[in-house]
């Protein structure tokens, strides 16, 4: 069925990289959301109703709290799409989030109303109708579940929606509550027991934990999460595909939703003139032989000014290529790196010799010299615990007597993050 109505109804289907096409699936497939939960809700109260269980009324009520869901996504795709205004300059494509959000709220609350009437149930049990034709009802409603989840998550994992894998999550939890419901009156019909309540509570459970989970999922979005992988390699392929840029670095993605992003990033360019003249400087330094010194910057500026301009263009042809491609906004900051070991060891071991005093498991995760003409830009990160962390001002001073002592050209710029220790960054 959906795979006809997305032949029928989108047009390009296949360039799903396209944030209009994105909407098209999203709104398609909220609108089948919510013709299949009221469906469901409006057969799951007349045969609660009609057996007196709490727990099938309860489930039916769930499904009602999908259709709701779904209407919340569908208004949300519809505001995201709308574009780019003087406020947002990067289009509405997080009214999704926000809906959602609201709609996961929404699912919480009336899981807890639902909780309230099945523990009301526990204490003033009622005889539970079961039959074949309940029955019946109660496994179409898990096939029919096991279809939403299947197209949910086929077409959420296509287009990156996290609105709809949320829906396919919430469809799993549906199935093994109904599961749930099914058992429990059959135990019921076979043992006397009367378990209803209890089932019906278990339901409530499953929708406010739903709920809570969704909602969760909603603010790590809203305070930034890591960036898709995919989304991270397809950039970087990008990027990489230039011989002449031998690294990137500061690699930012900003998801602002139905896939609208904004990237910044440092590409570096070998600098293959800092090599022994770079060791002799240090040299120089250490003598105080200023003449020298100067030498160097001289021989050191010249194939830096040079290759400027050249790299300023490839930066140029990425951010074009990039937006062609994937539709983002970039903003590349271009480097001349200094690649040669000699130079970059005695800083490397001074760093780590520096991190080891203030906490022996911390590790420089990553160590880069920048040739920026009148001195060089060392950027360093450490892993490091909390508890280092807020010793940062300290470290930083330490790295800096270190590296500098005797030597002002480096301008060092540290960043302490917490991460996991032991784990090396590719």
């Amino acid at each position: 069925m959906i795979s006809f109505l997305i032949k029928r109804w989108i047009k390009d289907s296949e360039n799903i990289s396209s944030p209009a096409v994105q909407r098209a699936y999203a709104k398609l497939c909220s609108s089948a959301g919510i013709f299949f939960n009221l469906l469901l809700f409006m057969i799951k109260l007349f045969t609660g109703l009609l057996s007196g269980s709490a727990s099938i009324t309860a489930d039916g009520f769930n499904n009602l709290s999908d259709a709701a869901s779904s209407v919340a996504s569908y208004l949300g795709f519809c505001l995201a799409g709308i574009g780019a205004g003087e406020n947002h300059p990067f289009g509405h494509g997080r009214y999704e989030w926000l809906m959602g959000f609201l709609s996961s709220a929404a699912v919480f609350m009336v899981g807890a109303a639902l909780a309230g009437n099945s523990i009301a149930a526990i204490h003033s049990p009622t005889p539970v109708h079961f039959n074949f034709s309940i029955f019946f009802v109660l496994l179409c409603s898990v096939l029919i579940k096991f279809y939403m989840y299947s197209y949910n998550k086929k077409i959420g994992n296509r287009i990156g929606s996290s609105s709809m894998k949320a829906a396919a999550a919430d469809c799993i939890s549906d199935m093994v509550s109904t599961s749930a419901i099914i058992a429990s009156l059959i135990v019921e019909r076979l043992t006397g027991l009367h378990i209803d309540g209890w089932c019906g509570t278990l339901v409530s459970l499953f929708i406010m934990f739903s709920g809570l989970k969704s909602m969760g999922g909603v603010v790590q979005r809203l305070m930034g999460e890591a960036p898709d992988k995919n989304l991270e390699e397809k950039i970087s392929s990008c990027v990489m595909r230039h011989p002449e840029v031998c690294k990137i670095s500061n690699l930012l993605i900003h998801d602002y939703g139905m896939g609208r992003y904004a990237v910044s990033m440092h590409i570096g360019g070998a600098d293959a003139a800092l090599t022994e003249q770079t060791v002799q400087a240090e040299q120089a330094v250490q003598m105080s032989q200023i003449p020298q010194i100067e030498q160097w910057m001289q021989m050191e500026q010249r194939p830096h000014m040079e290759k400027k301009p050249q790299m300023d263009q490839i930066a140029q042809e990425i951010t074009y290529e990039l937006f062609s491609s994937l539709d983002c906004d970039a903003t590349i900051q271009t480097e001349q790196l200094i690649t040669d070991e000699a130079v970059i060891a005695p800083i490397r071991s001074s760093a780590e010799q520096v991190i080891k005093k203030f906490e022996e498991t911390a590790l420089i995760r990553e160590l880069r010299l920048v040739n920026a003409g009148s001195h060089t830009s060392v950027f360093l990160t450490a892993a490091c615990s909390r508890r280092l962390q807020k010793k940062e001002a300290a470290v930083r001073q330490a790295l800096r007597d270190s590296i500098c002592e005797g030597n002002d050209r480096y301008q060092i710029i540290p960043k302490l993050v917490i991460a996991p220790i032991g784990k090396k960054k590719n």
